[in-house]
């Protein structure tokens, strides 16, 4: 990723507004947590920061009964990749699956599927195997392939909890329907590179406590009667902040 970023091999189109920029740098990466946050630029930016919509990212793990909603590009043949929205959904366990989660018959086919990786002699797969260390919740939003990376968001909110995901102990994705899909928590991320996220201004709450973590800029009156963008701590007789932190 970082190759192909300082080769100007990727590049960003904004949902709304159809922009255009490429990527700057790769500024935080967890493999463990097979996410990975990237920089990007435009040469408009002043029109396309008022024309997108920005996100924040939850730092509390999800909570079971959650309303949910999550966008992505999924790759079934009724969408084929075009932008989709999955809504009333929920999250339905905040568990890891047990044996006891699955049917005789489910049990049979996973046995018979590790026997046979076995003859194989297939090597595991060492970025699976520590993705299924994270944290991961259960939900019902109906997922396919190409929804990975797309946000799953709480509903009506800016909050996103966490991204979908197909990893799970032993390497298998769940057959019982009472568990439906997972997703990765967006928290164990948040709290890992806490230090980073907060130097990079990234901005993240705690949407399950009573009171919403305030962003760490804020529009605030001078003395010279205009308003401008400043850092909340320093307070209005600090020097403003550069503009677009407020936005």
């Amino acid at each position: 990723m970082k190759k192909a970023c300082t080769e100007n091999r990727m590049t960003f189109t904004t949902q709304w507004g159809g922009f255009v920029g490429t990527c700057k740098s790769v500024v935080v990466s967890n493999e463990n947590l097979d996410t990975i946050l990237l920089e990007g630029k435009f040469a408009n930016w002043n029109e396309v920061k008022n024309n997108i919509e920005f996100y924040s990212l939850s730092s509390q793990r999800p909570q079971i009964n959650t309303r949910l909603k999550m966008m992505g590009y999924p790759g079934d043949p009724e969408r084929n990749g075009e932008f989709s929205v999955s809504d009333g959904c929920w999250i339905s366990d905040n568990r890891p699956a047990t044996w006891t989660d699955f049917s005789a018959s489910e049990q049979e086919r996973l046995t018979v599927a590790t026997e046979l990786a076995k003859i194989q002699a297939q090597p595991p797969n060492p970025l699976a195997q520590a993705i299924r260390k994270s944290y991961v919740a259960f939900h019902n939003c109906s997922v396919y392939g190409g929804n990975s990376g797309g946000p799953i968001m709480i509903e009506n909110s800016d909050v996103v909890l966490g991204l979908p995901s197909a990893y799970y102990p032993k390497l298998y994705r769940p057959l019982a329907s009472n568990l439906s899909s997972q997703m990765s928590s967006m928290s164990d991320f948040v709290s890992i590179n806490r230090k980073k996220l907060d130097a990079l201004r990234v901005m993240t709450v705690t949407p399950y406590a009573n009171q919403v973590v305030l962003a760490p800029y804020v529009m605030l009156p001078s003395s010279d009667g205009k308003t401008y963008c400043f850092r909340r701590s320093d307070g209005a007789s600090a020097s403003p902040a550069d503009p677009q932190y407020c936005q």
